[in-house]
């Protein structure tokens, strides 16, 4: 018998994905402060993975830059060993020249020249990251514009792709401003790293709110970049 209400209807169907939104990554380091995973926008949407990778990446160096600190803790300890060693001192004297030996490699991080060397790199490749990302969403906003006028008179179903594709624009600029968010600890301790070195200099504060309304949204982080190729012009070296 034939099927007198015809075919069944063709299934939905939409050119959008909607982008995934994982929440970020953190480790609390044992000195106070916090490693937070970091979104790349050049590897396309995050995933957990890309996330665990970016926070590897940061535990790594982090790590390594404890080695000074492990190694004056070494230097109490066998310190203390030897107060406690039988007779005092004396018994001891060996393992704490060794650790005090250990210890000398770190006595040129005490340089003024090589840490406002590093101050300055570090400077510079935050000014080279924030205008990547800059790039990255004026590209969004000029893809949000072009939705905004693709969608007037538009049929269902390409309403509902814009649709789409604006929450995932969306999506991507809410990752990419959670991205920057590590850069203002970074900026405070840059701050007291420059002022042992008498850099009487106060890095900026990025701000990535808007103060008024029609303000472009970006203009806080030009401003900010503004300034900080300023500070790094004024650095020696």
């Amino acid at each position: 018998m034939a099927d007198l209400d015809g075919p069944p209807p063709p299934p939905k169907q939409t050119l959008c994905s909607p982008f995934p939104n994982y929440p970020p990554f953190s480790i609390p380091l044992p000195f106070g402060g916090t490693l937070t995973s970091i979104v790349d926008p050049s590897k396309g949407p995050p995933t957990d993975c890309t996330l665990a990778h970016s926070l590897m990446i940061q535990v790594m160096p982090m790590l390594s830059g404890l080695t000074c600190i492990l190694r004056i803790l070494n230097v109490i300890s066998a310190l203390e060993k030897a107060l406690n060693a039988t007779p005092p001192i004396i018994g001891g004297i060996g393992d704490l020249l060794g650790a005090i030996a250990k210890l000398k490699d770190c006595f040129g991080f005490f340089d003024p020249t090589n840490i406002l060397a590093m101050i300055k790199a570090i400077l510079l490749m935050v000014l080279s990251y924030l205008n990547c990302m800059l790039q990255a969403m004026e590209s969004i906003l000029k893809l949000k514009v072009g939705i905004g006028i693709s969608s007037e008179g538009g049929t269902p179903l390409l309403l509902q792709t814009l649709n789409c594709s604006s929450s995932n624009a969306d999506i991507a600029m809410n990752s990419m401003m959670n991205s920057m968010a590590a850069i203002q600890p970074l900026m405070d301790l840059i701050n007291m790293i420059g002022g042992i070195v008498g850099l009487n200099i106060t890095m900026p504060s990025l701000s990535l709110s808007v103060t008024s309304p029609g303000q472009d949204p970006l203009q806080p982080i030009r401003d900010f970049v503004t300034t900080l190729q300023e500070i790094v012009n004024s650095i020696p070296g």
